[in-house]
């Protein structure tokens, strides 16, 4: 840590002016530093995560299709996937519904808080301090505005640096993040149509011409028989 404190000094030593020492037992110096008093702004966002379910359902009861999605009943994977239920209820003899939401929730699965970057301002918060530091030679300080000179204080001699800290307002949004799950489920009905048992007009003529046929050909054969 001093090791770096040490490079940090070298750096600024290196770009900043020398003040000129007037001499003397004693001398005063001055300077000016700056601070910052963050003021957070609460941010509040929503994240929301889906969960579709389609089904179709043949007769009542039979399921003839079921997947679910990770994405809203809008999504296109959806959509394709309700005309993927319709070819199949239009392949059974249905005709396909409208598909109906049957159950819906949302929940809230997590929080998350975070912090932004800092923005400094060039406002002034009206709060300052002064404060004195004495310094014995042989020594090397930071004067000047924002502490941006170098003074070398002689030895022997006692420096007093009069330093004045303006206080800055400094920005930053904290966010914060809710995630939350919609469960859905949408059905796609269809009845397709029974089949009859009675026989069709065409069944019946058919059946009736051959009990005909059959009534005349046994006539026919008692006909042929010799009486005793």
């Amino acid at each position: 840590m001093k090791f770096l404190s040490s490079l940090l000094l070298a750096a600024a030593l290196a770009q900043a002016a020398i003040a000129p020492n007037p001499g003397g037992q004693s001398v005063i110096t001055n300077s000016t530093t700056s601070s910052y008093v963050t003021v957070q702004t609460p941010v509040s966002q929503q994240v929301n995560q889906y969960s579709t379910t389609l089904k179709a359902i043949l007769n009542g009861s039979q399921t003839v299709f079921q997947q679910t999605y990770a994405v809203a009943f809008s999504d296109p994977a959806v959509q394709a996937a309700v005309s993927t239920a319709d070819a199949i209820l239009t392949g059974d003899g249905a005709s396909p519904s409208a598909p109906a939401q049957t159950s819906t929730s949302t929940v809230l699965q997590s929080t998350q808080v975070s912090n932004g970057p800092i923005v400094q301002s060039t406002t002034a918060t009206g709060n300052s301090t002064v404060t004195d530091t004495y310094t014995f030679g042989p020594a090397t300080i930071m004067v000047g505005d924002n502490q941006s000179d170098t003074f070398t204080v002689l030895a022997g001699q006692e420096d007093i640096n009069v330093n004045t800290n303006t206080e800055y307002y400094a920005y930053q949004n904290v966010t914060t993040t809710n995630t939350h799950l919609t469960t859905q489920t949408y059905t796609i009905s269809g009845t397709a149509a029974a089949v009859s048992a009675t026989p069709a007009p065409a069944s019946w003529l058919l059946m009736l011409t051959g009990l005909a046929v059959a009534g005349l050909l046994s006539w026919l054969r008692r006909l042929r028989v010799p009486e005793a």
